[in-house]
């Protein structure tokens, strides 16, 4: 019955996750505009990622059908840029425990 889904999709469709994280990423934006600190560039940086990395998702599930061969150089180059984006939203959770500790030292 679900053998049709990825582990990724069965709690939200691929629309779902990018407009998630692109309120994710507006809210960095605005985060970053208000604060102009490093921990808000980690926290644009790592949401930007989660963006462009569900962004990639969902084109390629609705471009590439499951039975077709895209070309490697095609293949090669979504691979790169979403572990590129994947790499990126490690500076998310940085960037928020840098807040954090900004926070307690205010206190």
């Amino acid at each position: 019955m679900l053998s049709g889904f990825e582990p990724i999709n069965i709690v939200f469709f691929p629309q779902t996750q990018v407009l998630l994280s692109l309120m994710l990423a507006i809210g960095a934006i605005i985060l970053f505009r208000k604060v102009r600190g490093w921990p808000a560039l980690l926290v644009l940086v790592g949401s930007l990622g989660y963006f462009v990395m569900h962004l990639i998702n969902a084109v390629s599930a609705f471009t590439i059908s499951v039975g077709s061969s895209p070309g490697s150089s095609i293949v090669r180059g979504w691979s790169v840029l979403d572990n590129v984006a994947g790499v990126a939203t490690v500076f998310l959770p940085i960037g928020l425990l840098a807040f954090a500790l900004r926070a307690t030292r205010r206190i």
